[in-house]
């Protein structure tokens, strides 16, 4: 059974079995900010157990629910000359959450991925800034779970950009 049309590197049209519940923070402090998100699918256990969708852990019974992040952010660039950077850790069991919805940059828009982003930002002016992400990850399961091999291994990526704001 599948829903809707989705197109784009690892998408997938699977989009059923997805009862996600998720509990965001963030507390500002002196020099930053510290972040993350703790969430669960509740119907996780039924996509992993599922012959047809792209979660299936090969009937091993095995819990790919879980999804989280946490990080702290340095700074905040906002004017020109003002800096930012920040590290954070994520964590995307593969029946968590949906690829499609998820970030693409990170572990080239899979579940089943854990890992590190460490970002940086510079104003250079009030309206122009320039910054670099690293994305560094590694598939959590490469036994129970039976999904695309895109989804195991490990996957490296620097974005490198500038931003405008008008």
């Amino acid at each position: 059974e599948t829903s809707g049309n989705f197109s784009g590197e690892n998408s997938n049209g699977y989009f059923h079995d997805f009862l996600v519940v998720a509990l965001p923070f963030e507390v500002k402090l002196n020099s930053g900010k510290l972040f993350g998100t703790v969430g669960l699918n509740l119907k996780g256990d039924d996509a992993a157990a599922e012959p047809t969708s792209p979660f299936y852990d090969g009937g091993n019974g095995t819990n790919e629910n879980l999804f989280f992040n946490f990080g702290y952010q340095f700074g905040s660039a906002k004017k020109a000359g003002q800096w930012q950077a920040g590290v954070e850790y994520r964590y995307i069991e593969a029946a968590a959450y949906t690829p499609n919805l998820s970030d693409s940059d990170f572990g080239k828009n899979s579940t089943n991925q854990e890992g590190l982003v460490a970002k940086y930002k510079y104003m250079a002016t009030d309206f122009l800034s320039y910054g670099v992400t690293a994305f560094l990850t590694d598939s959590i399961d490469d036994s129970d779970y039976w999904g695309d091999a895109i989804s195991k291994g490990k996957t490296t990526m620097l974005q490198v950009d500038a931003a405008i704001k008008f």
